[in-house]
């Protein structure tokens, strides 16, 4: 989807993958740099943690890889794209196990490794990076430097909150529901699931506290735009 939106992938930018276990998961992970792709582990590289959107569903490297490289150029920083495990095929519970998983990583191979690392995501990617924030938090894990998310969704909940005047050319309202009936099960309806259950799968409602700067982008048309409007009013 994102091809259609960014030009394709130059000859100058480098993509490397990368491959490890984590608690005995497998997880893959991919650098993007232009002209060289500097070691990751090295002190002084910048980075990105990026997590994309897809609504949990679809997206991938080959998706993401254009846009990536954009980045990299733009910020002369190197950029790590997380494949996590998608909807259907695994469970919302186990792409968040993912992304924990390789903060995991990333901190274990570096202890400083925060002071140089931003995090970004849109969409799905978004609020993988919410959820995220809240679990390092409430582990006492030490936090990135500052969170870009691109018209993040704020919870699995702010479906039930859109005002019928958004006409998103985008993600329109059927397929957001579509995509978060695939995140719950199709044979389970929304009001079925427990806040035991959505704990575990949605970041919670207005805990922002602790929070590193967070630089938010969203269209004024967009389905989510009032929610994350209220989270931002919120996080300030």
């Amino acid at each position: 989807m994102l091809t259609g939106l960014f030009p394709a992938r130059s000859s100058s930018c480098l993509v490397q993958h990368h491959t490890f276990q984590y608690n005995t998961k497998q997880i893959n992970m991919y650098s993007i740099q232009q002209e060289k792709i500097n070691d990751w582990k090295c002190s002084n590289q910048p980075l990105v943690l990026y997590f994309h959107g897809g609504g949990f569903v679809f997206g991938d490297i080959d998706t993401y890889s254009c846009f990536e490289c954009h980045l990299s150029k733009s910020l002369n920083a190197l950029i790590l794209h997380v494949d996590f495990r998608l909807v259907p095929e695994y469970t919302l519970e186990e792409t968040i196990e993912d992304v924990i998983n390789v903060y995991k990583f990333l901190l274990d191979a570096d202890p400083n490794i925060h002071r140089r690392l931003i995090g970004m995501g849109d969409s799905s990617g978004g609020m993988l990076w919410i959820y995220l924030l809240q679990w390092i938090i409430s582990n006492n894990k030490p936090i990135p430097q500052g969170v870009v998310l691109h018209s993040p969704w704020p919870n699995l909940e702010y479906l039930d909150k859109i005002a019928r005047s958004h006409t998103d050319g985008y993600l329109s309202l059927k397929l957001a529901y579509s995509l978060r009936q695939l995140v719950i099960g199709k044979d389970t309806y929304w009001f079925e699931v427990t806040d035991e259950e959505l704990s575990k799968i949605s970041p919670k409602n207005n805990s922002f506290e602790g929070f590193p700067p967070v630089y938010i982008t969203a269209g004024t048309n967009e389905l989510a735009i009032d929610a994350i409007r209220d989270m931002t009013d919120i996080m300030r």
